[in-house]
């Protein structure tokens, strides 16, 4: 995570730099939901997961790669005054707000997922997994 350190607006001042493991998006959703993602895949799923954080649910910049495959330090600056300083920064944080009431939504007490977890234990009928 990295910080500006200029007299900004409050949520301008922090950046997450993410290497897109699942559990990593997760917490910053849930945790940190005014703060965007800069995209780093290194390998693996990871450059699925840029895509889909880009492109799909737009709460991420992906730094592009130069000639020889590589993320320069130029890269990274332009897109964390993008993130900063743009209409898309300003958009990313923004998208990245609604996921996170969103996913406050499905998780309260009457959300969709806690209803779905409840109708799982259910199923099980198990004593102690059962809500009734």
């Amino acid at each position: 995570m990295g910080t500006t350190g200029s007299s900004v607006e409050p949520w301008v001042h922090w950046w997450v730099l993410d290497p897109l493991w699942v559990e990593s998006v997760l917490e910053s959703v849930w945790l940190m939901g005014y703060i965007p993602l800069i995209a780093w895949p290194l390998y693996a799923e990871q450059k699925m997961n840029a895509l889909m954080l880009s492109e799909d649910a737009k709460v991420a910049l992906t730094p592009k790669p130069n000639k020889n495959g590589l993320i320069c330090r130029d890269e990274i600056a332009k897109i964390v005054k993008c993130l900063m300083g743009s209409e898309e920064g300003k958009s990313v944080r923004n998208r990245m707000l609604e996921l996170k009431e969103a996913a406050k939504r499905v998780l309260c007490e009457n959300g969709s997922s806690t209803i779905a977890l409840f109708e799982v234990a259910d199923s099980i009928n198990h004593p102690l997994l059962s809500t009734s």
